[in-house]
């Protein structure tokens, strides 16, 4: 991978072969060690569409999210299967969870800045990602978390022998100075 074009080849294939499961990692201060969140993300194809899912949120209803093409779902911790379609306002919301999918970055990144390492297999990425072309599209409710400053990001991405294996970004209102990390099994 050498340029922005590689760079959005790459994420824009995310997961088309078979789902990836990302955990999710918090990092409050870079001092700090990531703490699991015990939450994860499931990207794939069903069907021949795109989803996400996010499983073990806490505090957060419904603790399970599942988005297509189209729709949003819900499920409680109790019965994480058991799938409710989810509409309006609170459903919409949810859809800032669509940030963790590399194939969305795919679409949104504009500038790619790539730090060599010493051919042990290994690539880092500086991604800028420009949201605000998903902002035509976005529910008010959606851009009420998507603050001003946070249009403009920032996003750290760490490949390993091709495969993205972490992927780093500032978190939202009120949490902008968090860090929100994914780190991807291609075993799980």
């Amino acid at each position: 991978m050498q340029d922005l074009q590689d760079l959005k080849s790459v994420l824009s294939k995310f997961a088309s072969e078979k789902p990836i499961r990302a955990n999710l990692f918090r990092l409050e201060a870079p001092e700090e060690k990531p703490e699991p969140t015990g939450a994860y993300v499931l990207m794939g194809e069903a069907e021949g569409r795109r989803f996400l899912e996010v499983r073990g949120l806490v505090g957060e209803l419904p603790s399970n999210v599942r988005m297509e093409e189209g729709s949003i779902s819900g499920s409680s911790y109790e019965k994480p299967d058991e799938w409710q379609n989810l509409e309006g306002t609170d459903a919409e919301v949810l859809r800032v969870f669509l940030l963790l999918d590399p194939r969305i970055l795919a679409e949104q990144v504009y500038r790619a800045d790539f730090i060599p390492t010493k051919g042990d297999g290994q690539t880092f990425v500086v991604g800028h990602v420009n949201l605000r072309s998903l902002k035509p599209g976005l529910p008010k409710a959606f851009l009420e978390w998507v603050k001003g400053d946070a249009f403009d990001r920032e996003v750290a991405l760490h490949f390993r022998g091709g495969r993205l294996v972490e992927a780093i970004q500032p978190d939202l209102y009120p949490r902008r100075a968090d860090r929100i990390i994914e780190r991807f099994d291609y075993d799980g």
